[in-house]
């Protein structure tokens, strides 16, 4: 869930980042950038060599459009805090079943006495022909 999380604030962010720069970025320094790239990517690098005025502008782009970024995602968080809010406490179990995970075929755990019993061999053939019979069939 986690990355899931991340990956839709990675493409949230940078859309968001996109959009505002192609919308706001002075069109005398948007016709330098390539076409068909993401303009963040493309325009870092030219941010230094320009102008002082145009770079002024630039930079200020690049802040509001951070600036929004991180209002996007204190509303999504304030979302999430609120839903969390609501969620009502399961309470978790106490008992324990002692024979949860046992087979009952004499195949798994529960067949072994104790762990003095465990026996530990290098599979060969008739083990990997056994293997592959389904256990209702084994003698």
């Amino acid at each position: 869930m986690r990355c899931f999380a991340q990956s839709w604030g990675i493409v949230v962010g940078g859309t968001i980042l996109q959009n505002e720069l192609l919308k706001n970025l002075p069109d005398a320094f948007r016709v330098q950038s390539p076409g068909g790239v993401q303009i963040a990517y493309a325009v870092i690098p030219a941010i230094s060599s320009l102008p002082a005025t145009l770079k002024d502008e630039v930079r200020a782009v690049f802040a509001r459009a951070t600036r929004l970024i991180w209002q996007v995602m204190i509303g999504v968080s304030g979302a999430g805090l609120l839903s969390v809010l609501l969620m009502r406490e399961e309470k978790l179990r106490q008992d324990m079943d002692e024979q949860w995970g046992l087979r009952e075929d004499g195949l798994g755990p529960a067949s072994l006495q104790s762990q003095n019993e465990l026996e530990w061999k290098v599979a060969d053939a008739a083990d990997v022909e056994l293997a592959q019979v389904p256990p209702a069939e084994r003698k």
